[in-house]
């Protein structure tokens, strides 16, 4: 169901978040509802940003260059005016397992909202958070958090067709779709390029870094394929025998180039 019309409130929202996906897609959600929206690429811009401009939410990644949104989120909270102690900060990730609610909560934020930006969330955070009473009461599923079996042998896959799961995020703007299959693009071309090496070299930490980057953009597409692969990879770092690392490095390339392909048609 699509959301309410909340141009009436004239709201302005800080979306603080350093991918340009992300980005976008949320940019483009708010802005349909009739919402002003400022950008920031990390939590130091953030701060800056918000020193000039008062903001009616600030919408908060946590994993972020230059200043996480933890800091930055304690450093809105520390300054004086209680304009900074009140402003309703709400995270955004990927992640909703206790203890990064615990740590989102001990930062000063007042809740979280899941990145897969469905437009019925967004619009109930909105307005719980605004104290905004709602128009209409909007259905939605409430989703059981949980941990998601995949496959884990990319030959078991047919290859993703990314424009079908476009189409929603577009909804019918061909200009939006191609600038997104873009994004898209490079987010992948950096998976391929990045993961992989921290794969082969055994750099377990920043093979988690880039696959966390890079996970919106899997989910979104629906690519079970990568997704899996991303997954097997953490295995693969543990192992010694150089077999299996091939066999990873080909199936990986393969699901990526895959996928690359598919999006340069839009």
């Amino acid at each position: 169901m699509t959301p309410k019309d909340l141009s009436q409130h004239k709201l302005h929202v800080m979306i603080v978040e350093d991918d340009k996906t992300n980005q976008m897609i949320m940019s483009s959600l708010l802005k349909e509802m009739g919402v002003s929206v400022t950008l920031a690429d990390n939590g130091k811009e953030a701060m800056s940003k918000s020193r000039v401009n008062r903001y009616d939410m600030i919408l908060m990644d946590l994993q972020m260059p230059v200043m996480n949104g933890f800091e930055a989120t304690k450093s809105i909270r520390s300054i004086g005016d209680q304009y900074y102690r009140t402003v309703p900060i709400v995270a955004l990730t990927s992640s909703i397992m206790s203890n990064v609610i615990d740590k989102v909560l001990e930062a000063g934020m007042n809740g979280f909202m899941s990145k897969t930006f469905d437009s019925s969330e967004i619009y109930t955070k909105m307005t719980k958070y605004l104290k905004i009473k709602p128009e209409a009461a909007i259905e939605r599923e409430e989703k059981t958090v949980g941990h998601k079996t995949v496959k884990t042998n990319v030959t078991d896959y047919e290859i993703e067709d990314p424009l079908s799961s476009m189409e929603s995020l577009s909804r019918g703007d061909e200009n939006f779709k191609k600038e997104l299959a873009k994004l898209y693009i490079d987010n992948i071309e950096e998976l391929k390029e990045k993961y992989l090496e921290a794969v082969i070299n055994k750099q377990e930490e920043v093979a988690g870094k880039v696959a966390h980057k890079v996970k919106f953009t899997l989910e979104s597409l629906r690519a079970d394929a990568l997704i899996a692969l991303v997954a097997k990879g953490k295995q693969v770092i543990t192992y010694e025998d150089s077999d299996s690392l091939t066999v990873f490095s080909n199936d990986f390339m393969k699901a990526s180039d895959n996928l690359i392909s598919a999006l340069k048609k839009v």
